[in-house]
């Protein structure tokens, strides 16, 4: 979506800005007869929104345990094999919780 001055809301500037655009708003809310008060407001949202259209995209890389579990589910109820079913099964019980419950990477802290 964008306004007649071409600048881009989407939700993921529009979150990323959600403060600013709370203070506009209210002050928009509260100036009504004289919007022009409000122009500080609506820069500092319109300059969150343009630094926040410029962030890097998410990256939805599928995690190699998803993989492995996406792999090996399935198979636990459809082997006939008691031996192969106890090591799938153990496997799971050792990777799910790495996956649902990740530990804080360190590398973050540069």
């Amino acid at each position: 979506m964008a306004d007649e001055d071409n600048f881009t809301f989407s939700v993921k500037n529009i979150k990323h800005c959600e403060e600013k655009s709370n203070e506009f708003f209210k002050c928009a809310t509260n100036n009504q007869k004289d919007i022009n008060k409000c122009l500080a407001q609506l820069n500092t949202f319109k300059t969150c929104c343009e630094d926040a259209a410029n962030l890097p995209d998410e990256e939805h890389k599928i995690h190699p345990l998803v993989l492995s579990l996406q792999y090996y589910f399935p198979r636990i109820f459809t082997s006939d094999l008691p031996r192969e079913r106890t090591i799938l099964a153990d496997t799971l019980a050792y990777i799910a919780p790495q996956i649902f419950d990740p530990k804080e990477d360190d590398d973050d802290e540069d």
